[in-house]
């Protein structure tokens, strides 16, 4: 993302803060950067002194305008990235002819955040990794393979863990795209999930122990194991097992004497159906050993096996 600005050769200035193309674009932009912050610095803010404190900071960035402009067409993928630049272009960009006489200007204050707008999100845009709408394209090809099944949350870091280590503003972008798209639901606080509804977990589980007890992994009249150790078996939390043994307990598939000892029924009640869901249980299980040396997702029978152990 770092492609240099193309511009048509021009008479430079001792100080002039443009880019130039011969030099490191990173360093020029960190420069221009330090140069805006002092200029905003030394301002006089009264109102005889407003226009030429407005010029001042337009001096400053309109140099890099075409640079924003070059970002706003690779942002082409992406909606809402494109949006952005087209605004932060429009915050940082002097008012045209049409535009009422400078006393009248935009408030000053105005004037030095959209610049420093512009210049952040430069700088930040000089960071490596894919932009937003290849994050989006990845997380399209993850929610539609079914690695993030249906409510699954979208964590930021997992996120970062999939596609590299990219800036947050980057995530949030690709993660609004697929809001348009209607894949992904965010919430008021910020947090994302996938669209779909939402499993209750304790009935989930309560399907993968009543498929395991169908399968003969526990067979009638055998010992359960704790909770704790059916939870760490199938990535459920301890208390939502707990909750699913009750639940089958209730249904006199399973007999629970003491909150100890659980015992499948001699002759459960069953009615033979496999639970579409245990792949869940495989991806959980994959999610929660992603740093392990086997990034392989595990098969339904591994996690059979896994419970059976």
């Amino acid at each position: 993302m770092t492609t240099p600005v193309s511009t048509s050769p021009t008479v430079r200035r001792a100080g002039d803060p443009g880019p130039d193309p011969g030099q490191d674009q990173l360093k020029q932009l960190r420069h221009a950067q330090g140069t805006l912050h002092r200029t905003i610095a030394h301002l006089d803010g009264t109102g005889a002194a407003l226009p030429r404190d407005r010029e001042r900071v337009w001096a400053v960035v309109e140099p890099w305008l075409p640079l924003a402009q070059q970002r706003l067409r690779e942002a082409e993928g992406s909606h809402r990235d494109q949006d952005r630049w087209q605004a932060l272009i429009r915050a940082a960009t002097r008012p045209g002819p049409e535009a009422p006489p400078a006393a009248a200007g935009p408030e000053l204050v105005t004037v030095c955040n959209g610049a420093r707008g512009l210049m952040r999100a430069l700088l930040e845009a000089e960071r490596p990794g894919p932009t937003a709408a290849g994050i989006a394209a990845r997380l399209r090809r993850a929610i539609r393979s079914g690695h993030y099944p249906p409510g699954a949350r979208l964590l930021r870091a997992r996120i970062t863990a999939d596609v590299g280590d990219v800036p947050r503003d980057r995530i949030d972008l690709a993660l609004h795209d697929l809001r348009d798209e209607g894949l992904v639901v965010i919430g008021a606080s910020g947090g994302a999930r996938t669209a779909g509804a939402v499993p209750d977990p304790a009935g989930r589980a309560e399907a993968w122990l009543r498929f395991l007890i169908q399968c003969g992994v526990y067979p009638p009249g055998s010992p359960l194991p704790p909770a704790k150790v059916l939870g760490q078996s199938l990535a459920t939390a301890t208390h939502t097992m707990d909750r699913a043994v009750r639940s089958l307990a209730e249904q006199h598939i399973v007999v629970r004497p003491s909150a100890q000892a659980i015992h499948v029924h001699p002759e459960p009640p069953l009615t033979l159906t496999e639970p579409p869901e245990l792949d869940v249980a495989a991806r959980q299980l994959h999610h929660r050993t992603a740093s392990s040396a086997s990034s392989a997702v595990p098969t339904g029978a591994q996690v059979l096996d896994a419970c059976g152990q």
